[in-house]
């Protein structure tokens, strides 16, 4: 190995994900040729199939029907405006591993894994957006401007895009994907580290969608299921998924045990209604379908 592969090692093998810039990130991946393609594309994905697709039915320019999908337990997590900040670090939590590998290994040896990546993030943003079109879904947020962040959201968000959670998916899935190829291309013994920093913010991240009223306790369950269904069998299999619920709220600083052990419980019995269903279905929307139009029902809302 050279000196400079060593100096390499010794300055990012232990650096803190938290401490590379994810706006340089972001704009190497762009830039540069070889990952240019599949950042790009993901990019002009999500514009078009997540925000446009909100403020066109905003100012009246589609006219999908819109549904509450919140439940009686949404009730029972109280608001915390605290956890904005975690809720915030959304995007630059899913772009740090790569500038982390961009600096590690060198954007060479790092093009493949990154555009893999961005793959799989534009596959999950199309698959939400299957369900986007057949209804759009919302929640009850709270009226709170006494930080600006708040004011930030639900001015630019319009919120019509819960059922499936694309803050959850994208969170859990991130660590999946690390989970499992991450030590492909470094050592086991910086991997492992690496996967477990990305697991506790993967899990701080969709706990935070409840805490600041952005998703009820239906999207997640159905964001999970996105996940399972979706992709390869080995990616996100059932037992995947009800370990990832098992690991969530388990700080009872947050959320009282017996509040904290009811969420999972339902998480795990919506996400195995689900499940269950498409194994006797032809298409792996039609579990999450059947449940918005039974919700509508039995709420009173159209659909």
């Amino acid at each position: 190995m050279s000196k400079l592969e060593n100096k390499k090692i010794a300055k990012y093998a232990t650096k803190p994900l938290a401490d590379f810039s994810c706006p340089k990130s972001v704009v190497t991946m762009v830039l540069f040729p070889s990952t240019s393609f599949w950042s790009v594309h993901f990019t002009m994905t999500t514009v078009r199939k997540f925000f446009l697709l909100q403020w066109k039915q905003k100012h009246h320019l589609t006219h999908y029907p819109i549904i509450n999908v919140e439940s009686d337990l949404d009730y029972k997590i109280p608001f915390t405006p605290s956890k904005i900040y975690v809720y915030m670090d959304f995007s630059a939590f899913f772009c740090r591993p790569l500038g982390m590998l961009y600096h590690r290994l060198g954007m060479a040896k790092s093009t493949k894994f990154s555009n893999n990546f961005f793959k799989f993030l534009t596959h999950m943003y199309n698959c939400a957006y299957d369900i986007y079109t057949f209804s759009m879904t919302t929640t009850n947020r709270p009226d709170y401007e006494e930080m600006p962040q708040f004011v930030t959201i639900h001015k630019n968000d319009p919120h019509y895009l819960c059922v499936p959670s694309l803050h959850v998916t994208i969170a859990c899935g991130t660590y999946i994907f690390h989970k499992h190829y991450l030590s492909t291309v470094l050592p086991e013994e910086e991997a492992a580290p690496r996967i477990e920093e990305i697991r506790q913010e993967a899990v701080a991240i969709v706990e935070s969608v409840l805490f600041v009223k952005q998703h009820s306790v239906n999207c997640v369950p159905a964001a999970l299921y996105m996940l399972t269904a979706t992709m390869p069998e080995d990616f996100f299999p059932k037992e995947t998924a009800l370990d990832f619920i098992d690991m969530l709220f388990q700080n009872p600083d947050d959320l009282s045990p017996e509040i904290a052990e009811e969420t999972r419980n339902h998480f795990k019995t919506v996400y195995n209604q689900f499940y269950e269903e498409n194994k006797k279905c032809g298409k792996w929307q039609e579990p999450v379908k059947n449940w918005l139009i039974n919700h509508a029902k039995k709420t009173n809302q159209k659909l």
